[in-house]
């Protein structure tokens, strides 16, 4: 989507196999809802999402989905979702993230404000780098709850919640997390200085 907007995406199914780059929903516009969809991305290539958002859009809601990326191969860089933007829901959806390569993220929220990430089931494999949720600079001010987190890898550096710069004011509580790899595995990883977060 790139200009519509109070769309609702639901109880559908989609495999999108192919080489670098593939999404299984993609847009650039706010206000719409994707739920209860069983969306798989694979392939040899780098870099496939689930879902994905590069602009700061406002006011979407993920819900219910089943999200598979990387299998079958799958390089490295896979995300289940990717989001950016403020006043966004990501609840209750089954994310599964693996490839060949490093860098599989449940969630990466590269500039997510002011949202609500609730009730997620995630999983993630690869080599090494494999964080449940990562948190980039530009993220402040999130909700953080009930989510179950497993993340694994064959190598190093595996992580549930990784805040990659200076991501403050969040707000992590009843959070469940499983890490296992060769060596230097966190729950939460703090990679700089961040403030005002708060876990419970």
């Amino acid at each position: 989507f790139t200009s519509s907007t109070g769309n609702l995406i639901t109880r559908n199914t989609i495999v999108v196999d192919g080489g670098t780059d593939g999404n299984g929903f993609h847009f650039s516009v706010g206000s719409n809802t994707i739920s209860y969809n069983n969306i798989t991305t694979t392939g040899s290539g780098n870099t496939k999402y689930g879902i994905n958002w590069f602009s700061a859009v406002s006011n979407v809601t993920i819900f219910g989905n089943t999200i598979t990326t990387g299998i079958n191969g799958g390089g490295s860089t896979n995300y289940g979702i990717y989001a950016q933007g403020q006043y966004n829901n990501i609840s209750n959806n089954v994310i599964r993230t693996s490839g060949s390569g490093s860098e599989n993220h449940g969630i990466n929220a590269g500039g997510l404000l002011d949202s609500n990430i609730t009730n997620n089931v995630i999983f993630t494999g690869g080599v090494s780098g494999n964080h449940g949720i990562q948190l980039l600079s530009s993220a402040d001010g999130n909700f953080f709850s009930n989510n179950n987190i497993t993340t694994g890898g064959t190598g190093t550096d595996n992580y549930g919640i990784h805040f990659l710069g200076n991501a403050d004011d969040h707000y992590f509580t009843f959070n469940n997390i499983t890490t296992t790899s060769s060596s230097t595995d966190y729950g939460v990883f703090f990679d700089t200085s961040g403030g005002g977060n708060a876990d419970r």
